[in-house]
C-alpha cells in the first residue's frame, strides 16, 4: 500500500459539533467535509449520520505502526489543498452564515501520536520537529498540510528564540508573537487594521429611562403617549415608501429611541451603528421582538441591523415564551437602559432596550397578552 482514499462527505455529519445547519438547503448550497477511507484515528472514532453509527476504518493508526503511518504521510504530501478546509454554505440568500474551520482529517491528525521519530517512538505532529523525524519521512509542505496540523508548533514555541520573540511581543501590548503575525496578515492582504478598529469602536448608546411609570404605562395602554410620532412617520414614508403602515409606524418609533446624541442610529443587538444609510438616513429592520400578540403594536418591534435581523428570525435559541418572561422580570423600571440576555446560533448575546422602549413593551405584554398565542 502506498496511498490511502480521500473521501467528500459533509460538514454538518463529520462535525457537528463546529457545523449546524441553520437554514434550507437549496441547490446552492455547499456542504463538505474530508477524511481517509479505512482509517481510524482512535478505536472507537465515530460519527453520527441519519441516527445511524458508522466506523471510519479498520486502519487504526493509534497502534503506533510505523509503515501505516509512512503510507498516511506519502498521502497528505500529495493531497488536494481544498481538503484540508471543511466549508458550509447554507444557500446563496444566507451566504453571511458560511463557516470554515480545519477539516475532519486535519483535526483529527492533530490529536493523535502518529508521527514516528528515529527511535520509533510517537508524537502528535506538534511535538516534533523535522531534525527529530524518522528518516523515512520527508518534510514536504508544498500544499501547506504540515502547517494546517501544527507541525513542530509546540517544539518552536518552547525555543529560546521563541520565547524572546513573544517576550518583546508582549511588551509591546499583546499576548503573544502570534496576535502580530495576524495582524501582519491583516496588512499583507489590503485590510486597513484603522478600518476594523473604527467597525468595532463601541457606539454612544442613546439612554433614556422613565421618570413617570404611572403616566407612561397609561398612555401606552391608551394609544396616546406616543402621538409625538407623526412627523417622523411622515419621514419615514420617504425613505422607504413601499413599506405597510404598521412597519412605518414602528420604525419611526425606534428611530426615534435608538439614535444617539450622535444622530447615529444603533443596532439593539451587536451595539454597532447601522452599516449604511439610505437618503441619509440610517437603514436598520424593525423586526418583531415576540410572535403571537393580539395586535401589531409598534413597541413589539427590535430595530436591528440587517446581520442580527437575520440571526434573530433564523437562528435564534431562545424562544418567546423564555424572552417575554426576561422581558416582564426584568426589574429596571428606573434604568434608562435594560440587557435581556438571548441566545443567538448558539452563542449569547443581549438586547438592549432603551428604558422607555423596554418600559412600554413590558407594559403591552403584561396587558395585551392572549394566553393562546404564547
Amino acid at each position: 500500500m502506498t496511498r490511502l482514499e480521500i473521501l467528500e462527505s459533509s460538514a454538518t455529519n463529520l462535525q457537528s459539533n463546529k457545523f449546524h445547519i441553520n437554514s434550507i438547503e437549496t441547490h446552492t448550497t455547499i456542504d463538505r467535509d474530508y477524511f481517509i477511507s479505512g482509517l481510524n484515528i482512535a478505536r472507537g472514532t465515530y460519527y453520527q449520520r441519519d441516527s445511524s453509527v458508522y466506523s471510519l476504518g479498520e486502519l487504526t493508526i493509534a497502534d503506533e505502526i510505523v509503515e501505516l503511518s509512512i503510507v498516511l504521510w506519502q498521502t497528505m504530501c500529495q493531497i488536494d489543498t481544498k481538503c484540508l478546509v471543511a466549508f458550509y454554505h447554507p444557500n446563496d440568500s444566507n451566504s453571511h452564515l458560511d463557516k470554515r474551520a480545519s477539516s475532519f482529517l486535519v483535526t483529527q491528525l492533530r490529536s493523535c501520536a502518529w508521527v514516528p521519530d528515529k527511535n520509533n517512538e510517537f508524537h502528535k505532529p506538534q511535538d516534533i520537529t523535522a531534525e527529530k523525524l524518522h528518516p523515512q519521512f520527508q518534510c514536504d509542505d508544498r500544499n501547506g498540510w504540515l502547517t494546517a496540523i501544527g507541525f513542530g508548533e509546540d517544539e518552536i514555541k518552547r525555543s529560546e528564540a521563541y520565547q524572546d520573540r513573544n517576550q518583546k511581543a508582549q511588551d509591546f501590548g499583546f499576548d503573544s508573537v502570534e496576535d502580530i503575525e495576524i495582524w501582519r496578515r491583516i496588512r499583507d492582504s489590503g485590510v486597513n487594521p484603522e478600518e476594523i478598529l473604527a467597525s468595532h469602536c463601541p457606539a454612544s448608546q442613546p439612554e433614556e429611562s422613565v421618570p413617570n411609570p404611572e403616566r407612561r404605562r397609561k398612555g401606552v395602554l391608551e394609544r396616546k403617549e406616543n402621538a409625538y410620532l407623526k412627523q417622523s412617520i411622515v419621514r419615514e414614508r420617504k425613505i422607504q415608501p413601499n413599506l405597510n403602515s404598521s412597519i412605518i409606524e414602528a420604525k419611526a418609533y425606534l428611530r426615534a429611541n435608538y439614535t444617539n446624541e450622535s444622530k447615529e442610529t444603533v443596532c439593539q443587538c451587536c451595539k454597532h451603528i447601522m452599516p449604511f444609510k439610505i437618503q441619509e438616513d440610517y437603514y436598520f429592520e424593525a423586526v418583531q421582538c415576540i410572535k403571537g400578540l393580539d395586535k401589531l403594536y409598534f413597541e413589539n418591534r427590535l430595530a436591528l441591523c440587517p446581520t442580527c435581523a437575520a440571526k434573530y428570525q433564523h437562528i435564534r435559541d431562545t424562544d418567546d415564551e423564555r424572552l417575554r418572561e426576561l422581558i416582564i422580570n426584568a426589574d429596571a423600571e428606573d434604568e434608562s437602559s435594560v440587557e435581556i440576555p438571548i441566545e443567538l446560533a448558539q452563542k449569547n448575546y443581549s438586547l438592549r432596550f432603551v428604558g422607555k422602549h423596554w418600559f412600554d413593551l413590558k407594559t403591552i405584554l403584561e396587558d395585551r397578552v392572549s394566553p393562546d398565542c404564547l
